[in-house]
């Protein structure tokens, strides 16, 4: 039972060339006057010679570390793994809080986003009262949260400024069941496109952490996953790209 949450504000190395990886995505094929991200733009990326990606190492860590560890980690490669980060008591309550709603839940229709033995199960912190303290309350996700999502400035209040603060708010948190049978991985995606995100592409993160992102997901494993059963996947390194930049499977981990 994989659980995620997400906070809002996630070529040469192997002998291809830019266009051996795009040829397994295909480009759209209706256009939208209208669209943010315009057809043009989209067909243009498709077909452009992006840097080559690099296979990069996810670092990991113990439940102890630095959080500024964690977000240097974070802005170096763009994941990381958190070793025992939440305790075997926790997740065996969990299950037991939300087996009940994964059980209800239906194939979705016609979908190419789920595969159709997935099921799912949200809006975990009514469900949970284990999940919201353990998971959206840990320490350590809290700390990483406010250093990249927290917002401030300085309007004017009359004849004098103030500080405005915005800290982070929970987007959302869904439990995944992934079962035997799948016919397909779901395809891999930029979690802020729901924010329509238009980054450009970086060669080193912005020494301002709190610039670049839109979320910081937090999936924790309910069961040994990997990527062979269905474990979520990721491009490292792909936070620094360009949003129009599309992915390739065999960089994803």
């Amino acid at each position: 039972m994989p659980t995620t949450s997400e906070t809002e504000a996630q070529g040469q190395a192997n002998g291809k060339n830019i266009l051996d990886i795009n040829a397994s995505i295909l480009p759209p094929t209706t256009a939208f006057e209208d669209a943010f991200i315009s057809y043009e733009r989209l067909h243009k990326a498709h077909k452009a010679e992006w840097p080559p990606r690099q296979k990069l190492k996810v670092p990991e860590f113990s439940p102890d570390a630095d959080p500024n560890d964690i977000v240097d980690a974070l802005k170096r490669v763009g994941g990381c793994i958190v070793r025992g980060i939440v305790c075997q008591e926790d997740i065996a309550q969990m299950e037991k809080d939300i087996r009940v709603s994964l059980e209800a839940d239906e194939p979705w229709n016609a979908s190419t986003f789920f595969p159709p033995t997935t099921r799912r199960a949200f809006g975990l912190i009514g469900k949970s009262r284990t999940f919201a303290l353990s998971v959206i309350g840990n320490d350590l996700y809290q700390a990483v949260c406010e250093e990249f999502l927290t917002t401030k400035s300085y309007p004017y209040y009359g004849n004098r400024d103030v500080l405005n603060v915005s800290p982070p708010q929970v987007n959302n948190t869904i439990a995944f069941s992934v079962r035997p049978g799948n016919s397909f991985n779901q395809p891999l995606h930029r979690d802020d496109d729901i924010h329509y995100a238009d980054r450009p592409r970086v060669d080193r993160y912005p020494d301002q952490t709190n610039v670049r992102e839109y979320g910081i997901g937090f999936f924790v494993a309910g069961t040994r996953t990997t990527k062979a059963n269905g474990a979520t996947r990721f491009i490292p390194g792909s936070h620094l790209e360009s949003t129009l930049q599309p992915p390739d499977e065999a960089f994803a981990q």
